[in-house]
């Protein structure tokens, strides 16, 4: 299990304005055994996680921990109260369900935060399957990314990004195909493809309400 190393501390760096994407401004077939030993691997290799996107001092991604749950059930309600779902009742027992869910650490489940300052500002959480008719590869579906939005616009884009480096090497830890992010919020969507594009994402397609 991955252990908790402490935080180096940090004065975020001063950056430009151009430092923030301007619209902000405004496969290999991987077994279950094999599944087990890259997420082990993962988790005893990838200690802190740390990623370029994350290199401002004192911010970090690791993985999720008991500890997270109350910070992170407040970023999951500001989270709800700015998508569609927004006039629906929020369910505490459904996240605490996930939050266990996450801490299980299914093989082919990960949750992770990134800490600025050892504090945490974000949350995601992904699963990994094959797809529904293929065998192989894997393929990683991200449920939630989630920022903590009192958070100044330029530490919230590189908590997104840090979280979004953290995926990646989960992914690529398993062999992953593809990194599939879904996004139902149905808010701020020119905001949101602005931070995919600068996270390297490539569009294929949309959801749809009927």
């Amino acid at each position: 299990m991955l252990e908790q190393r402490p935080v180096e501390h940090g004065r975020e760096a001063d950056a430009p304005d151009q430092a923030v994407p301007s619209c902000l401004q405004a496969a290999q077939n991987v077994p279950a055994d094999g599944v087990t030993q890259a997420h082990q691997k993962f988790q005893k290799n990838e200690r802190g996680l740390t990623t370029s996107a994350a290199k401002a001092p004192g911010m970090r991604v690791r993985l999720f921990e008991e500890c997270d749950i109350p910070v992170n059930w407040n970023i999951m309600r500001q989270y709800q109260a700015k998508t569609v779902f927004r006039d629906q009742p929020f369910s505490d027992w459904k996240l605490d369900r996930h939050f266990q869910k996450i801490l299980s650490r299914s093989p082919r489940m990960i949750g992770t935060i990134v800490e600025w300052q050892g504090e945490p500002v974000g949350v995601t959480w992904a699963a990994a399957d094959s797809y529904m008719l293929s065998d192989s590869p894997m393929f990683v579906t991200v449920h939630v990314i989630a920022v903590d939005l009192i958070q100044k616009p330029l530490r919230r884009a590189k908590a997104f990004l840090a979280l979004v480096g953290g995926l990646r090497k989960w992914a690529a830890s398993l062999k992953a195909s593809h990194t599939i992010i879904h996004v139902t919020t149905g808010s701020k969507l020119k905001s949101t493809d602005c931070m995919m594009n600068a996270a390297g994402a490539q569009f294929m397609g949309g959801a749809y309400v009927v």
